[in-house]
């Protein structure tokens, strides 16, 4: 089912996962693999879910006192709250929904690395003309602050490997990613640019069809 494991874990190589239920199961298949091989003891292969290996790389960057404090998920939710809160002060409880909402268009308009500039430009009603409004107070505070939250650390590992401050001259193998987001083929690209190696890993559902 994972044959392409083995190749995929040798050496300095990483396998870079859609999320970390797929990573465990990976890592599972990995040792049956080695067991199977008749292996006693085997050094445990760098499998680590997409946000995992987002801060991993961001903690090996060269510029650590230089980059931005990460915020916690339940920080973020906090500070939506606040931001909601400033625009609209009669909303009580539904305000929980409306933060879970935010916090979804925020993560993809990060994965499609569209800025909130763009979204403010082009709203057509209502809803979206507000949401442009709190994002852009939510983003306001980040930069202000100097803090990065989950939706951020794709472009700022992108921006610090560009800017040659981390270390990504090996190879990747990318695992569980059906509909790549230009986020993703963004890192793919520097990655290879900077010298690195990707590849995909098949597909189970196109190897089923």
């Amino acid at each position: 089912m994972y044959d392409w494991l083995g190749d995929a874990s040798h050496n300095e190589a990483t396998v870079v996962t859609a999320n970390r239920r797929l990573a465990r199961v990976l890592r599972q298949q990995f040792n049956q693999q080695q067991v199977a091989a008749g292996h006693k003891a085997w050094a445990a292969p760098a499998i680590d879910s997409w946000r995992d290996w987002l801060t991993r790389a961001l903690r090996s960057a060269d510029i650590q006192a230089s980059l931005p404090t990460f915020i916690s998920q339940h920080q973020s939710q906090l500070l939506w709250e606040r931001c909601l809160a400033k625009e609209l002060p009669d909303a009580g409880q539904s305000i929980q929904g409306l933060v879970r909402l935010s916090q979804e268009a925020w993560q993809r308009l990060a994965d499609w690395q569209v800025s909130i500039r763009e979204v403010a430009r082009s709203a057509q009603s209502d809803d979206q003309r507000l949401f442009a409004r709190v994002a852009g107070r939510y983003l306001k505070i980040l930069e202000h602050e100097h803090w990065v939250d989950d939706a951020g650390l794709g472009a700022l590992l992108l921006d610090t490997i560009v800017a040659g401050h981390v270390e990504v001259s090996g190879a990747y193998t990318f695992a569980g990613f059906d509909r790549p987001r230009p986020i993703e083929t963004a890192l793919h690209d520097a990655i290879l640019a900077m010298g690195g190696t990707v590849q995909i890993a098949p597909s189970r559902r196109h190897r089923h069809q």
